[in-house]
């Protein structure tokens, strides 16, 4: 028979521990909620009454529980001692429950301050609002963002920039969103704003390079402290100008300034270097002819020794007039068509048959049979002028690559013929002076710094460009560009 009664028992049991659990959650929130708004009436009201019902509910399930033990144990003396403790524990709680509903009974004053929070909800929400609409109405994308790079507000115009229409931006870091790193900026082209702006209290004003959906754009940063006292957190609010256009045109200009600058200097330098060529030349007819007459005239062995001295040197002189004037010549030289891919072939064979023994050359052809106007005589002697420094670069030896495709540039479609060797490089102070007539960095007697300043003048009279890339230690590329028309 006892068997039988013990599932009611345990659904007693459980029911009563159940009774005594709820009401104490009733009353921890209770205590939560009248520590965040201590001077608002109902919330004390339902601090004290959760206290009531726990008290009560837990004296009622205690003395069920108490009270199916003692008779179950055949005590039924002990429970007849003890109830009426129970019952008068509920009469003082039906007591406590009249006199907190006696201390709280005035009902306009609860209502007054339930309408006050109303209002004070609604007054914090229109702020909101106000807020949020100034915030997207910025014609700058802004982002705030916590001392634990963690975003925690961004504008519209932020979203639209780095996410399109993707608005799960917030809560994300934001080296993430605008860097697409893995780990704070820390490079010494972008060190990290956030840290130090919040460090010095300060507003900082720097400039980044940042990834967004349409490619890597640069921003003006504008990054400012600010404080949240309801939560003590430091952050910053940072507000980004695209100055990417503005940027591009800086250098853009400064481009065409060097150009016009580069233009100017070479035309300023073809007119002197041609014009002491021609006068050089006037004096070297003198010279040389008068020593080939001592050597006619002379059986002094010891004067026509130093006539034969005379006579080389002159000789050599006239070679360097020669490429002095040839500048000119190929400028003026008549232009015809021509299938360049012939032509680059046997080019390629010179290349071959002159190239060191430890240096490896090839050649890429990403082109059809294309036929171009020009002077290909002219055009064989810039391209061996080229590949001859490529390999005077390469002492130890290395490699040569020739690679032949086609672009589009400025509007205009162009073939490229691009050089690029793994030798010693070239400095940057170095590198703005390569074109200049007579500038070499080769030792005396081993080169008249006239290759270059030649190469040039070949491409540009052929309506063509030449971009020379390089980095020391690691090689240089030589880029041609030929205009297809």
């Amino acid at each position: 028979m006892f068997l039988s009664l013990y599932p009611g028992l345990l659904v007693d049991f459980i029911g009563s521990l159940a009774v005594i659990v709820i009401t104490f959650t009733a009353v921890r929130t209770s205590v939560h909620i009248s520590r965040y708004a201590p001077d608002v009436l109902l919330f004390r009201y339902l601090f004290y009454q959760s206290i009531v019902l726990f008290v009560f509910a837990a004296g009622r399930a205690t003395g069920h529980i108490i009270k199916r033990v003692l008779l179950l144990a055949d005590r039924g003396d002990i429970w007849d001692m003890i109830s009426p403790l129970s019952g008068g524990l509920n009469t003082l709680t039906f007591v406590a429950f009249s006199i907190i509903i006696l201390m709280y009974v005035n009902v306009r004053s609860l209502s007054r301050q339930i309408k006050a929070l109303i209002a004070e909800k609604k007054r914090y929400k229109s702020l909101l609002e106000y807020k949020t609409r100034i915030f997207d109405s910025m014609l700058f994308p802004a982002v705030v963002i916590s001392e634990e790079y963690e975003i925690l507000d961004a504008n519209r115009p932020f979203i639209e920039t780095y996410q399109g229409k993707n608005r799960k931006i917030i809560g994300r870091k934001c080296y993430e969103v605008t860097h697409g790193l893995p780990h704070p900026c820390a490079s010494g082209d972008h060190p990290c704003v956030v840290k130090d702006v919040i460090e010095k209290g300060k507003t900082l004003i720097s400039i980044h390079r940042h990834r967004t959906p349409i490619g890597d754009r640069v921003f003006e940063l504008y990054t400012s402290p600010v404080y949240f006292e309801h939560i003590h957190k430091h952050a910053v609010i940072e507000v980004c100008r695209d100055i990417t256009d503005e940027v591009n045109a800086e250098a853009e200009r400064e481009r065409l300034r060097r150009q016009i600058f580069q233009s100017q200097k070479t035309a300023s330098l073809k007119t002197i270097t041609e014009g002491i060529a021609h006068e050089f030349n006037n004096i070297l007819v003198g010279i040389l002819g008068n020593a080939e007459l001592i050597l006619q005239m002379s059986s002094d062995s010891r004067l026509r020794d130093r006539a034969d001295k005379i006579i080389h040197a002159s000789q050599r002189a006239e070679e360097l007039i020669k490429k002095m004037l040839y500048c000119r010549r190929a400028m003026q030289s008549p232009k015809r068509p021509f299938n360049f891919r012939l032509f680059i072939n046997d080019f390629y064979k010179i290349v071959l048959s002159s190239k060191p023994a430890n240096v490896d050359a090839t050649l890429r052809l990403d082109i059809d049979d294309i036929t171009l106007t020009g002077d290909p005589e002219a055009l064989n002697e810039a391209f061996i002028n080229i590949v001859k420094n490529a390999f005077q670069a390469m002492p130890e030896g290395g490699r040569l690559e020739i690679d032949i495709y086609q672009t589009r540039k400025s509007k205009n479609d162009y073939l490229v013929i691009e050089f690029r060797d793994s030798g010693e490089g070239i400095e940057p102070q170095v590198l703005e002076r390569i074109f200049d007539p007579f500038f070499t960095t080769r030792d005396v007697g081993s080169g008249t710094g006239l290759g270059l300043f030649i190469v040039r003048g070949i491409v540009e009279s052929h309506e063509g460009e030449i971009e020379v890339k390089s980095t020391t230690n690691k090689g240089t590329s030589v880029v041609v560009y030929l205009p297809c028309h």
